[in-house]
């Protein structure tokens, strides 16, 4: 009989002609026909041709020209033996494959070779193992099961056979794997059983060590059934079942079963453990308001090592009971106008809608100022946040969430006068890793009762969470290359300190364009560089520099790095009437990004050499005027000498020789 997994020897006598024919199954005989060894055994195969039998008529048949091939390989001559003139044998020693076609060939003319026969082989390991950790279940009622581990392959049919003894008496139960059932009723629930494995193939058999079980200890049921779950107030869900059909009837055993609860939206479960399981009823205690729990239950019998399986899932809505919600209030301050007025962002949390979770109506916002009005505001649940103004008086502010005939404990937060903020924190650090933003902080010598820490993108979307230490981890719904604003504030007996805010960003990133660069006061050997801040909202990060790159044309490109709080450079040392090219790069930790491209020329002259050539050109010119006037003074003295005007001469002594009269008497 041949397995499926061909383990059984098949001996096939067949007659092949490689060149023209085929296999035959007749005529010749082989001996052994269904061999069977062990891995690394020798064994001799005999092959029997009768002087008249059909094989012998093969053409050019010649018991020298046999040869043996194993597997298609020819096995060496060394091994050959003819016993007579009518049997021939081949020797195969330490044989370890899992099995082998052996072939007996006899050579034809040339180089063509005749197939006589064709015999395949399997071959066996080892004998069967004896069975080990053999394990039991006694189904209630309805069967008992053995496993056992069967050990290695053994590539033969093997059987298993369970054997149990009840009360002196054995039955059996037979299998080809590694499990067998007694069912049909026969079953023993209080006496103890005794259990052996027999494995057996052709190469032997072998019995397990005995096992003693008390069924009771291998015992399991059917799962529950009808698991319901009942919301209740009080932060309650009743969960209750019915215990496996089999059981009833059985309430003298000690049943014990245990309850599995699961949020919905999580991965933890909860186990509860009820020791009498046949109350059938469990209240789980202190679930959260308004979620959603998976439950299922399981039950064992006392003393047994196995429980049922789950049952069915069952799931349900736990109720929304405003008694046990714990509200959590905080505000945000904007800076004050000038006449002292605030305006304040509230935010709290501690509901969620949800469906089904309409038990709350709503919130009551309380407004007081001090030794002042009243005001009180209603929202909806769906609203979690509002913008007021107050006054640069002290408030306290409150907040309940209401039903039809119940209110929240109340949660409440104050905003100091204007002016009068208690200490703030020192030391607040900030630094992202992992995806998360880590900050801490130094103690307070004043004694504090808890910190609220604020952190948003912009002034109207914020995140808010409470701790008692200094350290905190913002990991939820972060951006990156987003800025953010962080605030620590400490709450004191007396009420809130001041805030202590710190910027960061989760990941930076490369910076977006700076938007306009102007290159101003163009001289012959100097330029200003002026440029404009990048967007705060395209930053993805902290500018930790500008650099500014110019070059003349086929000349290298230089640079010079500013901080990131100027913004503008004076160019010198540049080449007069030369065209210049250059851009600005702004830089954070991850990188820098360019400006567009600004082109100059600078003067051919300096203005300063063109004042000095213009005063020198007027002070010429003055020259000129002056010596041209003076040239003309002499000249008209010297062309045109004064002559005295007797009318305006008054009346002298005229020398004697020069007088009329001497002048007449000499004539």
């Amino acid at each position: 009989r041949v397995t499926m997994s061909g383990v059984l020897l098949v001996v096939l006598l067949v007659f092949t002609i490689v060149c023209k024919g085929k296999c035959y199954d007749e005529a010749c005989t082989v001996h052994p026909k269904d061999p069977v060894i062990k891995m690394g055994s020798d064994i001799q195969i005999f092959f029997t041709a009768p002087l008249r039998s059909p094989c012998r008529n093969i053409s050019s048949f010649n018991p020298d020209q046999l040869f043996w091939k194993l597997n298609d390989e020819r096995i060496p001559e060394d091994q050959y033996s003819a016993i007579n003139s009518t049997v021939f044998a081949v020797h195969i020693r330490n044989f370890t494959r899992r099995s082998g076609q052996n072939q007996c060939n006899v050579r034809m003319f040339g180089l063509c070779e005749k197939n006589i026969f064709c015999l395949f082989i399997n071959f066996s390991t080892v004998p069967p193992q004896k069975p080990t950790n053999i394990s039991c279940v006694l189904f209630f009622s309805t069967a008992f099961t053995c496993y056992w581990d069967v050990g290695r392959n053994t590539f033969l049919y093997t059987t298993y056979t369970l054997i149990r003894e009840v009360l002196n008496e054995n039955e059996t139960c037979q299998s080809k794997t590694n499990e067998c059932t007694f069912g049909d009723g026969n079953v023993y629930h209080f006496d103890v059983h005794t259990v052996v494995i027999k494995a057996e193939n052709v190469l032997g058999k072998v019995y397990s060590e005995k096992q003693h079980l008390d069924p009771m200890t291998v015992v399991k049921t059917s799962p529950p059934e009808g698991v319901v779950i009942t919301p209740m107030l009080k932060k309650v869900i009743r969960v209750k079942w019915k215990t496996a059909h089999e059981l009833r009837g059985h309430s003298y055993l000690t049943l014990i079963c245990q309850v599995k609860s699961q949020e919905s939206d999580s991965n933890t479960t909860v186990i509860h453990t009820v020791t009498n399981g046949w109350t059938e009823m469990l209240d789980i205690q202190d679930v959260k308001l308004c979620t959603s729990y998976i439950v299922s239950v399981q039950c064992s019998l006392n003393g047994s090592i196995y429980w049922s399986d789950w049952s069915k899932e069952s799931t349900a809505l736990s109720l929304m009971d405003v008694e046990f919600v714990q509200l959590h209030l905080w505000r945000k301050i904007k800076a004050p106008t000038s006449e002292g007025d605030r305006a304040v962002l509230l935010m709290w949390k501690g509901l969620q809608p949800s469906d089904g979770c309409d038990l709350v109506q709503g919130y009551k916002l309380t407004i007081e100022e001090m030794n002042g009005q009243v005001e009180t505001i209603t929202f909806s649940l769906s609203n979690m946040r509002t913008l007021r103004n107050v006054s640069k008086k002290a408030h306290e502010l409150r907040i309940v969430a209401y039903s039809s005939n119940s209110t929240t404990s109340e949660a409440a937060v104050t905003i100091p006068a204007l002016g009068e903020a208690l200490p703030p924190v020192v030391g607040v650090q900030a630094y992202p890793h992992s995806g998360q933003i880590f900050v801490s902080w130094n103690s307070s010598d004043i004694p504090v009762n808890k910190y609220v820490i604020d952190w948003s993108v912009d002034w109207s979307n914020y995140d808010w969470e409470e701790t008692k230490a200094t350290n905190i981890s913002i990991k939820d719904k972060l951006e990156r290359f987003r800025l953010y604003s962080i605030a620590v504030t400490p709450i004191y007996d007396e009420g809130p300190g001041q805030e202590a805010i710190i910027h960061t960003y989760l990941e930076e990133g490369e910076p977006g364009k700076i938007p306009l660069v102007k290159a101003l006061d163009i001289k012959a050997t100097e330029a200003a560089i002026k440029w404009t801040e990048v967007p705060e909202n395209e930053r993805r990060g902290f500018i930790r520099n500008y650099t500014v790159f110019y070059r003349k044309e086929e000349g290298p490109e230089l640079s010079i790095t500013v901080s990131s709080d100027i913004l503008e450079h004076h160019l010198s040392h540049l080449e007069p009437n030369t065209k210049y090219t250059l851009h600005v790069m702004a830089s954070t930790n991850a990188g820098g990004s360019n400006s567009s491209t600004v082109v100059f020329r600078t003067l051919k002259y300096d203005s300063s050499f063109i004042k000095a050539i213009s005063v020198i050109g007027g002070l010429g010119i003055l020259l000129m005027v002056a010596m041209g006037i003076s040239c003309f003074i002499l000249v008209r003295k010297i062309l045109f000498p004064e002559v005295p005007s007797p009318r305006i001469s008054s009346i002298g002594v005229w020398p004697l020789e020069c007088s009329p009269k001497h002048h007449h008497g000499k004539n």
